[in-house]
């Protein structure tokens, strides 16, 4: 049981070394943030998800399969990532209140660059 506990804890060690060499080589593929801090590993839509990335570290899973799933995600900033995520959800009501709102603020653009102001 000790071996299996050691294994599973030099595995965790050695897989955070490498996803942290591979963040930090791997900005916001959005906004181009580098803080380690902030990013995520967001699954391609199209791509099937074993689990999440820090779900299998957790679970001591090797470097390869780690890297497996890492290689279907894209790195996003948390921010981002949420964007992205309501974005593919379209009937969210998070989505539907922000595209609205913008032709809100498209449409008063237009409405006050129109007004006499003399």
């Amino acid at each position: 049981m000790r071996v299996v506990v050691a294994r599973t804890a030099r595995r965790r060690i050695e897989a955070k070394e490498h996803l942290l060499a591979y963040l930090r080589s791997h900005p916001c593929v959005d906004c181009g943030i580098g803080d380690i801090r902030v990013l995520d590993f967001d699954h391609r839509p199209q791509s099937s998800k074993r689990k999440d990335v820090m779900q299998l570290v957790k679970e001591g899973f090797s470097i390869r399969i780690i890297q497996d799933d890492v290689d279907k995600c894209d790195v996003r900033c948390r921010n981002c990532h949420a964007i992205a995520t309501l974005e593919r959800a379209p009937q969210n009501w998070r989505s539907r209140a922000e595209r609205h709102g913008r032709r809100d603020e498209a449409a008063g653009a237009q409405c006050a660059g129109g007004l006499d102001r003399g």
